[in-house]
């Protein structure tokens, strides 16, 4: 017997994906599609079937760690690199065959958020939040060459006739050889993120509403107006198609034909954003989004706007709403209203003594308690800014009417404030990538709530509970009396001492004498005074209402078939894959009696010291 890992970490396995999909790509030999999500899995499909074959899994961690944002596939389809937020901003190369870990490429100094391979395979190509482009043998896998043209985040990397494409947060678009040289640069109004490439043309797209189209040489040649923020773009194999996502409403995938980039088809089945946008082949695309992380695979000539021919669709569901009522938890999974404000209505609830699911007739969805933007002489609303305009980007904290303070979010804490209010003195707000925060009156951060992954749309206060729900299809119950009192307090943030340390071999004490110097430089502090803060409880409940609740430690109860709907997602480090372990294998872990213990608020460390599996 051994002892259960601490780097065993309790996953949904719903059949899909349970959190955004970044991205989706074709395997040529097999017609397989492989996808990446914000879930933190890789996942095989048989486009056929649109039955999973197998994961492909790494080191993953709470919060962002593990968020994967790329995957190339060379064309030999032996090698699988992944992108995202990893370890020491790491690269992970995969046999793609056998889904070993081979090799881990070290260099960039923040997020990778695009790869690509060259057409013959000789090379790999790294975008990241460090602002760099940088350019890997895929033989000895040795870094050849790193591209420091751009002035923020590259979010785009392509090969286009034996040259490298960039496309950057700075507006700008870059071919460079090579050997580093730049060729030609364009700069657009907007931030740039995505790219694609045939034979002829460079296309790109980012923050607006437009897709430029480029000569071989760069010269602009078209800008695509769409009624869409385009996002995801990829040339069909033919290169007659070109196919984007959207990223905002309305929620079309469109696709156009190049001869003069008019659009052929809208595709509006999905309800929500689509990023990850492909083809099978040159008649039929691949789109991964929607509220429910679903991958639809349809004709791109059939007129039928909603047709599909397959789907790959999990049993869970976005979780729009919830709502407390004593021992009762409300949840909806259909969006009803602006999450910001009333929010969608509760359609189920959920007994957290007796474990049963029911209906909410309509007579009582209003009966279940929400969470208020108004505390005494104090009161909150939201406004459109930060990096990315968007419309929630800032919360304002008003006192008597008058604005006292902003909390503004950006990529980092969230992107924007999709629910929030009051919890006494002390505001909660929910966001993105499973933000979820309290901060004080004066708008700094005083506890940091980890568990969702997807985004945070729904919140609820009743005492000192709190309950969330995400995209990520989860419901949270958070205890809240554990910051009732906090005191924020400068504390050193160990994780971040590690990540330095790995970075540039220094010492404890020399980074902690050069504290001032490594925030001017890269903008990250070695201090927080934020309190982590895990859920009392984390249920799953399924569109058939199957469910299984879990607690941080590991118990969980179920219903009869809920059980197989977790698992453990188990860590061997940065350097070697992870493997998935049912949960069913463990049935000391299935103790409804602790479960209900921790909902009651009692430490259950004693109990999971005990716990063994073979």
């Amino acid at each position: 017997e051994k002892v259960l890992p601490k780097e065993a970490i309790l996953k949904l396995n719903s059949g899909g994906h349970t959190a955004k999909i970044k991205k989706n790509i074709l395997v040529t030999k097999s017609g397989d599609i492989i996808s990446a999500s914000d879930d933190k899995t890789i996942r095989v499909w048989d486009s056929k079937t649109g039955k999973e074959r197998r994961k492909i899994l790494g080191k993953i961690g709470a919060g962002p760690e593990g968020l994967i944002f790329a995957i190339a596939l060379s064309p030999n389809e032996k090698f699988l690199a992944v992108g995202g937020y990893f370890e020491n901003d790491e690269i992970r190369i995969y046999s793609y065959q056998t889904g070993k870990l081979i090799k881990i490429l070290k260099s960039h100094k923040n997020v990778v958020y695009d790869l690509a391979f060259s057409e013959n395979g000789d090379y790999l190509l790294s975008g990241s939040g460090d602002k760099t482009a940088k350019l890997w043998s895929s033989e000895s896998w040795n870094l050849e060459k790193t591209i420091s043209f751009h002035s923020d985040a590259v979010y785009g990397v392509k090969f286009f006739k034996n040259r490298t494409v960039t496309a950057s947060h700075d507006n700008r678009i870059a071919i460079h050889s090579l050997n580093g040289e730049l060729l030609k640069s364009y700069t657009h109004s907007h931030k740039l993120m995505y790219l694609a490439t045939n034979s002829e043309n460079i296309a790109t797209c980012g923050v607006g509403n437009q897709i430029l189209i480029f000569d071989k040489n760069l010269n602009l040649m078209k800008k695509i107006d769409s009624e869409t923020v385009p996002v995801g773009l990829n040339f069909s194999p033919d290169g007659k198609y070109l196919i984007a996502g959207t990223g905002t409403s309305p929620r079309n995938t469109n696709i156009y034909e190049t001869r003069n980039y008019s659009k052929i088809k809208s595709f509006k089945k999905h309800s929500n954003s689509t990023v990850a946008v492909n083809f099978l082949d040159s008649s039929t695309a691949i789109s991964g989004g929607g509220d429910n992380n679903e991958i639809y695979i349809w004709n791109i000539h059939n007129s039928d706007s909603y047709s599909f021919e397959n789907s790959i669709i999990g049993t869970g569901q976005t979780v729009w709403s919830v709502g407390l009522k004593e021992s009762w938890l409300g949840f909806g999974n259909k969006w009803t209203g602006d999450s910001h404000t009333v929010g969608s209505d509760i359609q189920k609830a959920f007994n957290l003594e007796s474990f049963r699911v029911s209906t909410v007739s309509k007579n009582r969805k209003n009966s279940y308690s929400r969470i208020s933007t108004t505390y005494k002489n104090w009161s909150l609303y939201h406004s459109a800014g930060g990096s990315y305009g968007f419309s929630d980007a800032v919360l304002n904290i008003q006192k008597n009417g008058v604005t006292t303070a902003k909390i503004v979010r950006d990529a980092t804490n969230g992107y924007g404030h999709n629910s929030y209010g009051f919890y006494g003195d002390k505001i909660v707000s929910a966001g993105s990538n499973g933000s979820l925060k309290i901060y004080n009156l004066n708008g700094e951060e005083i506890a940091n709530l980890v568990g969702h992954t997807g985004e945070v749309w729904s919140i609820a206060i009743e005492g000192d509970r709190l309950v969330s729900g995400s995209k990520d299809q989860t419901i949270r119950v958070w205890d809240l009396s554990k910051i009732k009192n906090y005191v924020p307090k400068r504390e050193i943030d160990e994780d971040i001492i590690s990540e330095i340390k790995k970075a540039t071999n220094w010492t404890r004490q020399q980074i902690l004498e050069n504290e001032a110097f490594i925030k001017e430089k890269t903008g990250v502090s070695i201090y927080t005074i934020a309190k982590s803060v895990q859920p009392q409880l984390s249920l799953f409940i399924d569109k058939n209402s199957e469910w299984v609740a879990w607690t941080p430690e590991n118990f969980y109860t179920s219903s009869e078939k809920g059980k197989d709907l977790i698992g453990f997602h188990i860590n061997q480090g940065s350097e070697h894959e992870a493997f998935w372990l049912p949960i069913s294998e463990l049935s000391e872990l299935n103790r409804p009696d602790l479960v209900k213990k921790s909902i009651n608020g009692k430490d259950l460390s004693k109990y999971s010291e005990k716990v063994n599996i073979n």
